[in-house]
């Protein structure tokens, strides 16, 4: 037994749960007290003494004691490090997902999707990532999604991909919500279609997918389904960069530089292509450099071409060298 964090004697919830734990040998006051320990609430945090409450809680069956073994050993908390330490987060999983614990099965299948711990088996994990969806773990069918996207594991078929997107998507998994949006956006596996595409790109949006803002905004700025509307572009740009989404920060300084739509403001557009540069957006890096050109200031003007023409742009490159050539 253990003090509480002011070294007083255990409270009245503590002590019931561990006698129900440590003498009644139920698993979920087991459960309840790792929770507790790996919390640090009402007792010092401590992920040994965690480990051994969901030990314990495991081996009475219950599910969410094994996976909370599986992510200790995944990431080397409370348990002895070892070369197989992934392998045992794997068993922990496995047991987990036997027993219907939806993250138990998800977890697993990340585990075959990624190789770790295990031989890589696209297969495995997609029939995991299915028993986690069928178990309403709605990311499991996101998952399982991408896999028919990607033809990973299963044939390709966006069709197949839009209907995991839609089940996760209605339960709030926001990459879903985006990746809808961007079958009816391309026509991939359903009809064209912009304004279920903006549909989708908003609740992703409002599910704080940076991406989903972005792209939300892209088609206010070019009437792609909705009216154009310069501001509400701007605004959703603007969120999506608040996201640290790097091409949301790059598309508001560029609304700021050319004034499109929009009051010019260079001073904030400075501010935004610096933030997507520093993220390592090409395009940032370089409309920053076209600023500082046109404000006659060389040397950062180079400096900024050169980091785009770094990252891969090749008009940034053009850009550096013919100032190179001039003597700058």
């Amino acid at each position: 037994e253990q003090n509480n964090k002011n070294n007083n004697p255990l409270n009245e919830k503590i002590r019931i749960i561990s006698e129900a734990c440590n003498k009644q040998n139920d698993g979920n006051s087991c459960l309840k007290l790792g929770t507790l320990y790996v919390a640090g609430e009402s007792v010092e945090q401590d992920y040994k003494q965690a480990a051994i409450y969901f030990e314990k809680s495991c081996k009475q069956n219950i599910g969410q004691g094994c996976h909370n073994m599986g992510v200790l050993y995944n990431e080397g908390r409370g348990v002895e490090w070892s070369s197989t330490q992934h392998e045992t987060a794997n068993s922990y999983y496995e047991k987990a997902c036997k027993l219907n614990y939806k993250d138990g099965c998800y977890n697993l299948g990340i585990s075959y999707q990624k190789g770790k711990g295990t031989k890589q088996d696209y297969r495995k994990a997609n029939n995991y990532y299915e028993k986690a969806c069928k178990l309403k773990e709605y990311k499991g069918c996101y998952a399982l999604g991408l896999s028919y996207s990607e033809g990973q594991g299963v044939k390709k078929s966006y069709q197949k991909a839009n209907t995991y997107w839609i089940k996760a998507c209605n339960n709030d998994v926001g990459e879903a919500c985006f990746n809808l949006g961007i079958l009816y956006n391309k026509g991939k596996g359903v009809k064209k279609d912009y304004r279920k595409a903006n549909n989708f790109f908003e609740k992703a949006c409002n599910l704080d997918i940076g991406m989903g803002c972005n792209n939300l905004g892209y088609s206010y700025e070019h009437a792609f389904g909705v009216k154009k509307d310069y501001q509400k572009a701007l605004a959703l740009f603007e969120k999506s960069c608040n996201l640290e989404e790097k091409m949301g920060c790059r598309n508001s300084g560029r609304l700021y530089s050319t004034g499109e739509g929009v009051e010019q403001n260079r001073y904030e557009a400075r501010i935004y292509l610096r933030r997507a540069c520093n993220w390592n957006d090409d395009w940032g890096c370089a409309l920053l450099g076209i600023l500082e050109l046109e404000d006659n200031n060389l040397s950062e003007a180079m400096r900024y071409f050169r980091s785009s023409c770094n990252l891969g742009n090749k008009q940034a490159c053009e850009l550096y060298n013919k100032l190179k050539e001039q003597g700058f």
